[in-house]
């Protein structure tokens, strides 16, 4: 490769002497000049741009880290046989890219880990990133993982993080959440996830906290398509699902999904979208019957 070497000698000399933005430079021209192969070349490029990174990062040059963070993820978007080095670093980048600037490098991330998971744990790249998230308080973005992943361990960790952040309001959180995963064809799990979640709340037959009665309920008629006993819940909680817009939303996903409603099917917003996004991700229903009967929430499932 023309002056190959003549790149990476500017780059570490640039770094090293703290002449940042002519490192950037250098190394938006080398990456030009790059394609993803296993070779002595591209392994001394690619831990020449990671090394930079890591000290810009160490510089708290956020903005610069970042922009050249894109440009080393970049370097795998069109590889199919990334080794494990590569997704190790992959991950550290992810993790000390500042959460604001995390946009498009995640977006490579992904179709890069995608294409080969088999080095993650579970084979799940948005569980693995949801950790990341978590680690970094990033509730927002874990959430997002969270419900792609759709993995019901993970959805328990989830909520116990950020139940033990804000105990005061936990139950709410268990109640979003669980509405987001109906939403997205999750019957099965959101069933786990509010059994395992919910137990410090539970009294007898009842929880409580009137808002987990409400789902309680609501899964108990989803289960066994009682539309109008649906209906009739939502009425009789409907002064405490008003403290929130968004439930007005969920439900009327739900209806429709779980009792085919066509009349919600035309109004489309930005999370009617974002669950149908979702739920070419994940496909079909799950299969759930007899998930949800009466005889299967006994006291002994709470336990």
């Amino acid at each position: 490769m023309k002056n190959f070497d003549k790149f990476i000698e500017k780059i570490n000399r640039y770094r090293d002497s703290e002449q940042y933005y002519d490192a950037f430079q250098n190394t938006l021209s080398l990456s030009h000049r790059l394609f993803y192969e296993n070779t002595n070349q591209f392994v001394r490029a690619a831990n020449c741009i990671y090394s930079f990174i890591i000290k810009l990062h160490l510089s708290k040059n956020i903005n610069m880290g970042y922009e050249t963070a894109n440009i080393y993820v970049a370097l795998f978007t069109n590889a199919t046989d990334v080794k494990q080095e590569y997704y190790d670093q992959l991950l550290k980048l992810y993790s000390i890219v500042d959460v604001k600037y995390r946009g498009r490098f995640e977006k490579n991330l992904i179709s890069i880990f995608e294409k080969q998971p088999s080095f993650l744990p579970n084979h799940d790249v948005h569980l693995c990133l949801s950790f990341i998230a978590l680690k970094a308080s990033d509730f927002y973005m874990a959430r997002y993982h969270v419900l792609q992943s759709g993995d019901p361990s993970l959805c328990v960790y989830f909520l116990k993080n950020l139940c033990t952040k804000y105990p005061d309001i936990d139950y709410l959180f268990i109640v979003q959440l669980s509405l987001q995963l109906l939403c997205i064809r999750k019957l099965t799990t959101t069933k786990t996830v509010f059994v395992s979640i919910s137990k410090k709340y539970r009294n007898n037959d009842l929880y409580s906290i009137p808002l987990l009665n409400f789902v309680y309920f609501m899964l108990l008629y989803i289960q066994e398509k009682e539309l109008e006993n649906y209906d009739d819940i939502i009425n009789e909680y409907c002064e405490y699902l008003s403290e929130d817009s968004y439930y007005d939303i969920y439900l009327k996903r739900i209806r429709h999904i779980y009792f085919e409603d066509k009349s919600t099917e035309e109004t489309p917003n930005f999370f009617h979208q974002l669950c149908n996004s979702m739920q070419n991700t994940f496909g079909k229903e799950e299969n759930s019957n007899d998930l949800f009967s009466r005889e299967t929430l006994s006291e002994d499932d709470l336990e």
